[in-house]
């Protein structure tokens, strides 16, 4: 009996799977539409951020102190589809969680180093940093208060600055 309940549940996964793959095929004669790309001189409108959300351990020393981030610029969404590597500067703060007394950690990324970062992946192009609190100076209290809130901004070089639309919280502990 044990048997054919897994053979059946098998065969409703192979249908299942058979019919997400009709799903997924293009409908014949339809226009496939053309991916809109941004110029580098494109003006920036929208910052995402794919943080890790823990930090990691980079040097060996037991405390979570690296915080890994991935940014994805955007221009006008009514104009373009995928994000881009336009030309400018990042900077990064984060901020304790526990106590408004505890001086944020903050880093400032040149264009230089910018365009260093850039990487693609699925979505498209992409900056990829690694924020370290130990090479930003933060306060001890901000590395023992267990998380922080991390924000970032991008500095085009036409002079127009995005942000993130809020926070994103990272552990700072295993």
């Amino acid at each position: 009996m044990r048997w054919r309940s897994i053979a059946w549940g098998l065969g409703a996964l192979a249908c299942a799977a058979g019919l997400s793959a009709c799903v997924t095929e293009p409908v014949a004669g339809t226009p496939k539409r053309e991916v809109r790309r941004p110029t580098p001189d494109a003006t920036p409108t929208r910052l995402v951020l794919a943080v890790d959300s823990r930090a990691s351990d980079s040097n060996g020393d037991g405390v979570h102190e690296t915080i890994l981030v991935t940014a994805y610029v955007f221009a006008d969404p009514r104009r373009f589809d995928t994000p881009y590597w336009p030309e400018g500067s990042f900077e990064f703060r984060a901020s304790s969680t526990t106590s408004d007394e505890v001086p944020d950690a903050r880093w400032r990324h040149s264009p230089e180093a910018t365009s260093q970062a850039r990487a693609r992946f699925g979505p498209g192009p992409a900056f990829v940093f690694a924020l370290s609190l130990d090479e930003a100076g933060a306060d001890a209290r901000l590395v023992r208060g267990g998380a922080v809130q991390l924000r970032a901004w991008f500095q085009h070089s036409s002079g127009e600055r995005v942000s993130t639309g809020g926070e994103a919280t990272v552990r700072l502990r295993g």
